[in-house]
């Protein structure tokens, strides 16, 4: 069996169409959907629909489909801070009846193939007992990258030769059965399997906001399970013109209602890079000194911390 493995789609139905067309031609069997589907691009409903309309898939949910759940029960008028704008925004485009899927996920899954074991969770953490952080986050890859010309082959290649290194991942790695783990979140790409290619961790990137430093395509990936139990993995990239989304994004009611959230995501498209979490941690530092305790951040001061953060330089 082939499988595509999807995730971090964030309302980006054009990237989501490239991803699924591309798998089409890879002629896969099944799609397996690793969560965050909503929040960052302007088509969330749209995208709920392409994938509920998937017959042959699995479907998990993110940790960011979480944050629309904790909305329920809560009085819209009171939605008036600048930080959670654009989870606001999301949660009123989707449809009553997609909210509704979209909140009976389960957090996890797993089936067999082949005799392989197929485990999905949105994070990595997950599989990992006492791991409090995933492994090769956006934000890892930001300070690591910075001002390094980033390739998939050289990506990977780092990954492999860290992890390779590393005795606590490595004691942690050897603990888990054998089996394929999948799972995304990080919004970066890679794979590492033990030597023997009965155990593989597979983090397919995000479809719809790419955080591993590569501009100028979206990855997701492929899992092929053999009869006889043998697995391969590829990390596929499908080229995709970032101002399409950008532009879609731009002329948005999401930009609209969200205007600091659209820069940030544009700045994130633009680069490959992590913006979102370095810029809330500049909003922080920046509301305490202007002496400001509401939280979420409140219109002024989410505003006024972005043009502050611009003016820097950041």
């Amino acid at each position: 069996m082939r499988y595509a493995v999807i995730a971090d789609v964030h309302g980006n139905l054009l990237a989501l169409d490239t991803i699924l067309a591309d798998a089409a031609r890879q002629r896969v069997d099944q799609y397996l959907f690793a969560g965050d589907y909503c929040i960052s691009h302007p088509q969330p409903n749209d995208c709920l629909n392409r994938i509920r309309g998937i017959r042959n898939s699995i479907v998990i949910r993110g940790n960011d489909d979480q944050h629309l759940e904790r909305l329920i029960g809560q009085d819209p008028a009171n939605w008036t801070d600048g930080q959670m704008q654009a989870t606001y925004w999301c949660h009123r485009d989707i449809t009553p009846e997609n909210r509704e899927w979209l909140f009976s996920l389960p957090h996890t899954a797993a089936f067999t193939d082949a005799g392989v074991t197929v485990r999905m969770a949105h994070k990595c953490t997950h599989f990992f007992e006492g791991l409090t952080d995933d492994i090769w986050s956006s934000i890892y890859v930001a300070g690591r990258y910075a001002h390094t010309p980033l390739t998939p082959a050289l990506l990977q290649k780092d990954v492999q030769n860290l992890l390779d290194s590393d005795p606590d991942f490595q004691t942690r790695f050897d603990a888990l059965p054998d089996g394929v783990y999948l799972f995304a979140h990080t919004h970066v790409q890679w794979s590492y399997a033990s030597k023997d290619g009965k155990k593989w961790l597979v983090n397919c990137g995000s479809c719809g906001v790419p955080l591993d430093g590569i501009v100028g395509s979206i990855p997701y990936a492929i899992l092929e399970i053999m009869p006889d139990g043998r697995v391969f993995v590829e990390l596929r990239r499908v080229p995709l013109d970032i101002e399409q989304p950008i532009g879609l994004l731009a002329s948005s009611d999401l930009a609209r209602h969200a205007p600091v959230w659209r820069r940030l995501i544009e700045e994130e498209m633009q680069t490959g890079l992590e913006k979102v979490s370095f810029f809330i941690h500049f909003a922080e530092s920046y509301a305490q000194r202007i002496g400001d305790a509401r939280r979420p951040f409140a219109v002024e001061t989410w505003e006024a911390a972005y043009q502050a953060w611009k003016a820097e330089g950041l």
